[in-house]
């Protein structure tokens, strides 16, 4: 396929973005600031900017991108605006072998009956109406990612999965907690 990548591979390198935004922006996820959480957009800026180095420098790596070409707002099929939180793709080109990637992200549990923001119904059919190889629906709750995986040639997830294995992850944030240590004591804990 031209200009496409298998699942697998776009999982490595996305598994490799994601263990790298929780180690080098561990701050971003821990409650130091009072009750409310950081924003998805910040999430999502951060996952773009370590995305981006593990793939070819022929993709780019937008967060809320809303254009479909020149002057044409992205539209769900039910024609609502929608923007999709981070997209892999090539900005000047249409169809699969120039749209990779599409993610939905949660930074926080969703209450049932909270339709705000992106579902995985809106992920599904923006991937179908552009045409995007590969879609994730992404949770970053609670240091725990879960992802949900879609299209790409193959079976769809039936449910979410851990994007790290249990002694993986246990490795992971420990070596995020380590460099927040080292952080507090260079800022002096401010």
């Amino acid at each position: 396929m031209i200009g496409g990548m298998r699942r697998e591979t776009v999982k490595t390198r996305l598994r490799v973005a994601i263990r790298s935004l929780i180690v080098d922006e561990y701050s971003l996820f821990i409650p130091w600031a009072g009750d409310r959480g950081v924003s998805e957009v910040a999430f999502c800026s951060q996952l773009a900017r370590h995305l981006a180095p593990t793939l070819p420098k022929t993709w780019d790596v937008d967060v809320e991108y809303n254009r479909a070409l020149e002057n044409e707002v992205k539209r769900d099929p039910s024609d609502q605006v929608r923007r999709a939180d981070l997209v892999v793709h090539r900005r000047t080109g249409r169809g699969p072998a120039n749209n990779l990637l599409i993610i939905e992200m949660k930074t926080a549990e969703v209450r049932p009956g909270d339709e705000r923001g992106g579902t995985e119904i809106s992920l599904q059919g923006l991937m179908r109406k552009y045409e995007y190889q590969h879609g994730v629906f992404l949770r970053l709750v609670d240091l725990y990612p879960e992802w949900k995986w879609f299209g790409g040639g193959e079976k769809d997830d039936d449910d979410f999965r851990p994007v790290f294995g249990t002694a993986t992850l246990e490795v992971v944030l420990a070596e995020a907690e380590t460099y927040w240590q080292v952080r507090q004591t260079l800022t002096g804990g401010q």
